[in-house]
């Protein structure tokens, strides 16, 4: 069986060059029970204090700002005269009242300012109100405010601010004094003591389409951060917003249906790159959720994993809505992953905007929307996006860690590439209500990402339930009677570290006893049956890839199974599904790997563990099961078993998934 955790870390990575030195030994080791050490960066604290602080920026850099400020909005006067000018008789032509707008602001440590706006709403309007409120009541608006407001073109005469020295181009957008609780959740970060900005960090991340305690957090991010880089970035990322009108508050939140009728089901959005036909989980999950009443519907992708090429039967716009045992699944188009790198990198991004477009073609009355993520974390975006569009709640299921999961395909913590998809990674998992999490190391590394608490819950995989269903009394090919029959069941990628088991299998190719079994395929099965070849493994077998519904007879046939990972500090931090599937199958594991595996294996006393790569280590624990009689043996296998009915079992992953799913209906997103 190929499961979704055993191939979404080694083949949704794409392999990039390194362009930073190779952390030491230490820095790539995850100390039991704790995460491994971030760089410098990565450990910063937000910012709780003033300007002078110790993380204060410097002056150089603050003397640059200013004049980057001044010669910029001087510029931006000169160049935009003419929209200024056809914007201000516009606004005059077409309601009662002055073109400018002035309002009472808070700048720098909190002192008042009168700040420039075009006028968007009528004179009678309340002036000490947020437009993001007022928007709710259109009433209020002028023929053209609402032009003005997603175009953010009411915000150009703050120009004159920035030249006066009230604002900055980049910085916290300024409050109106009667914001009271987000002045107080600034205060929380320091956010306060630098100059407002005409753009900001929570305005390419949300804008009004994010709470007021995540617009602090984001706002006391660029605080501690703030630098020539991340105000460029800011930049950049503004001109998107402002064309694709993001985060602009509509004013045309649904009303959750549950309000209406708390006893109707609950219709859930799962949105996910990958669902049935290919090999993995999900569909489960959500024929599961279809079983206890719920009305799902799934936004995915087309069917092209792990080969690289569109299933036959979905060419040519064929089964793009389909309908299977209670589940609507709608798919959006993407581009195929290929057989090549780029061709990879292009199916990660075709997926969310594709899925983002097809979104809104969607009727959005669902109760809660569910985000699976597996590899890449961008799969999550369309998700993102329609809780802040339509306010429904977002429940987050990440069963990858990122960017952690980088490492895994070569990108050196602390580079370019790995700090970029931190930043992509920080921001859609600070917008979810709530994380649902595989391991309880996640938590931790996740507040970390964030930098504030997460609301998490603990959500462990289960295996299917063919693991522990009977399976036939004939053994597949291969399996040879009176012998030790090892298995290594799974996708045979990089992370997974099968040639750890080839090497351990020449080692004990002289002991007639044992036989190594591979079941599965990846990237890596040719250099693995290569490297048996030249070490003299003829204890070796080869079986390929198989069915799920087959895989049964592979494990009754099996004395144990076998775990290999790579030493990469992010599967420390997992917990793959194949260990729960090995579990579920009643069998003992020998497993070379560390972190959450190794305590699992450890605490369920279902196996014996050695360091992960560590072929010799993994030769000794072989010797160790052959040395048990078949009564040891046995039991450990029911170890495992009752560890596993007891916290991995699918009763208890729905138990818990419909709690939290409960929990957040009737909820607004962001709340």
């Amino acid at each position: 069986m190929i499961s979704e955790k055993d191939m979404a870390v080694e083949d949704s990575v794409v392999k990039l060059p390194s362009i930073e030195p190779s952390l030491s030994a230490a820095d790539r080791l995850l100390p039991e029970g704790t995460l491994a050490r971030f760089e410098e960066a990565e450990r910063a604290s937000l910012w709780k204090g003033d300007s002078s602080g110790p993380d204060a920026p410097s002056r150089t850099y603050l003397t640059l700002k200013r004049a980057f400020d001044v010669t910029s909005a001087g510029l931006g006067l000169a160049v935009l005269s003419p929209l200024l000018l056809g914007t201000a008789v516009a606004v005059r032509a077409t309601s009662e009242g002055p073109a400018i707008f002035k309002q009472e602001r808070y700048g720098k440590d909190n002192v008042p300012f009168t700040c420039y706006k075009f006028r968007s709403m009528t004179v009678d309007t309340p002036s000490n109100v947020p437009t993001s409120v007022m928007n709710e009541n259109p009433s209020v608006m002028t023929p053209i405010g609402a032009f003005l407001r997603k175009t953010s073109i009411d915000e150009l005469p703050q120009l004159i601010n920035i030249v006066k020295g009230d604002m900055s181009v980049v910085g916290p957008r300024p409050m109106i004094l009667s914001e009271k609780e987000q002045i107080e959740e600034r205060e929380k970060y320091g956010a306060t003591s630098i100059r407002p900005g005409l753009t900001g960090w929570a305005q390419v991340n949300g804008r009004d389409a994010v709470s007021v305690k995540e617009k602090a957090r984001l706002d006391g991010e660029y605080r501690s951060r703030m630098s020539p880089s991340m105000d460029a970035k800011i930049l950049l990322k503004s001109v998107g917003v402002v064309l694709t009108k993001a985060g602009y508050a509509r004013g045309k939140k649904r009303a959750p249906r549950c309000q209406a009728d708390s006893n109707a089901p609950m219709r859930l959005l799962v949105v996910t790159q990958h669902y049935w036909p290919e090999p993995f989980n999900f569909a489960d999950i959500c024929e599961g959720l279809a079983e206890r009443g719920y009305e799902v519907t799934v936004l995915t992708g087309l069917p092209n994993y792990p080969e690289g090429d569109l299933y036959p039967e979905y060419r040519g716009g064929r089964n793009r809505v389909q309908e299977r045992n209670g589940v609507r699944i709608i798919r959006a188009p993407l581009v195929p992953r290929g057989h090549n790198p780029i061709q990879r990198v292009v199916n990660y991004y075709s997926f969310p905007m594709g899925a983002t477009r097809k979104a809104k073609e969607i009727e959005c009355d669902f109760d809660v929307i569910l985000s699976l993520q597996s590899s890449p974390v961008m799969q999550a975006e369309p998700a993102v996006r329609l809780a802040e569009d339509t306010g429904i709640p977002l429940l987050h299921y990440v069963i990858d860690i990122w960017p952690e999961c980088l490492l895994a395909g070569g990108v050196k913590r602390g580079s370019a590439i790995y700090n970029h998809y931190s930043e992509v990674s920080r921001g859609i998992y600070s917008k979810a209500d709530k994380l649902a999490i595989t391991s309880p190391q996640f938590k931790e590394y996740l507040e970390k990402l964030m930098g504030r608490e997460a609301d998490t819950f603990y959500l462990p995989q289960y295996a299917e339930d063919v693991f522990g269903s009977a399976a036939p009394a004939a053994a597949p090919e291969g399996y040879k009677f009176g012998k030790f029959n090892l298995t290594f069941a799974g996708n045979v990628g990089a992370a997974q570290s099968v040639e750890t088991m080839v090497c351990a299998a020449a080692m004990l190719n002289n002991d007639d006893r044992f036989v190594f079994h591979v079941v599965g395929s990846g990237s890596e099965l040719d250099s693995c049956r290569k490297l048996a070849e030249e070490l003299g493994a003829s204890n070796m077998v080869f079986h390929g890839r198989h069915d799920i519904d087959e895989m049964p007879a592979y494990y009754r046939a099996s004395d144990a199974m076998v775990a290999t990972f790579s030493d990469n500090p992010v599967l420390g931090l997992t917990l793959p599904r194949k260990i729960q599937s090995y579990m579920a199958a009643g069998k003992p594991v020998l497993a070379a790997v560390t972190g959450e595996a190794k305590r699992v294996i450890d605490e369920a006393g279902c196996g014996f563990c050695c360091e992960a790569e560590d072929a010799e280590g993994l030769a000794i624990a072989c010797l160790k099961l052959a040395c048990l009689d078949w009564n040891s043996r046995v039991q450990m296998g029911q170890s495992g078993l009752a560890y596993y009915q007891k916290f991995f079992s699918k009763g208890n992953f729905f138990d818990t998934l419909d709690a939290e799913l409960q929990k957040l209906r009737g909820k607004q997103h962001g709340e």
